[in-house]
This record gives structure tokens, sequence and C-alpha cells, in this order.
């Protein structure tokens, strides 16, 4: 699935999410969604950690803060994505975190961009460029 030039998209899933909704996807790409501010809440990652998401892909996302929100009222330990082998992130110059669950909320990017709360089993690669740090 790709989610592109969407100018006014702030967000792509908000509350739970239905596992048939994202049955047969394995890549995501989301690019030059100006407004977009997070990817996933965590009540929509649960769905994806049943899932075979292999390949994720985020550039030109000016506005984008994290790419696993916690949800209103959620904070979860651990996320995992089971199948995800390619994290590629690209131009996201307002990018904090990952994932922002958990205990202790956002990550500072001094400390680190993927906390340990985020388990990625079968990562083979992570690809970040141009991602500025304040």
């Amino acid at each position: 699935m790709t989610l592109a030039y969407l100018g006014e998209l702030k967000s792509i899933w908000n509350g739970p999410a239905q596992y048939a909704i994202f049955l047969n996807l394995k890549v995501l790409t989301v690019s030059v969604c100006r407004k977009l501010k997070t990817i996933f809440t965590t009540d929509a990652s649960h769905c994806l950690m049943q899932l075979e998401l292999e390949e994720l892909q985020v550039y030109d996302c000016s506005s984008l803060e994290t790419i696993i929100g916690a949800s209103e009222g959620t904070l979860e330990d651990k996320i995992i994505f089971p199948q995800l082998k390619y994290i590629s992130l690209r131009s996201l110059p307002e990018l904090k975190s990952f994932y922002s669950g958990g205990s202790g909320g956002l990550m500072n990017t001094t400390t680190t961009l993927i906390p340990n709360r985020l388990v990625l089993e079968k990562l083979e690669e992570l690809y970040v460029n141009r991602l500025y740090v304040k």
C-alpha cells in the first residue's frame, strides 16, 4: 500500500483496528504527507503484530514525529513486528522516535531512535537518511 501526496492527512488510523483491515499488508510506503504526525497508534499496531508487514518506507513527511504513537490512555511495554525486514526513514525533520509508547513517553533522539521496547525479530536492513537532531 502506498500513501503519497496527501497534504491534509493527519493520521492513518485512529482507535482500535480489526485484524482484517491489514490482512494482506506486506509493504507500506508513506511519502509527502506534510501534516502527518504519527503513522500508527498502539491500537492499530496490535493488528500489525499479527500480520505479515515486511517493509516500511517513510519519507518526505515534514511534520512526522513518531512512527508508532501511544493511543490516548494506552501505554504499551512492548510492540512486536515479527515479519518486518526492511525499514527506510528519509527526510523526516521532526521525527523524535520510532515508538513513543510505554513508560517514558517520547524517546530523546540523542539516546536512541528505536528503543528496546520495540521488537523487530527479522529486521535485515534499517536505512536512515537526513534526520535532523535538534
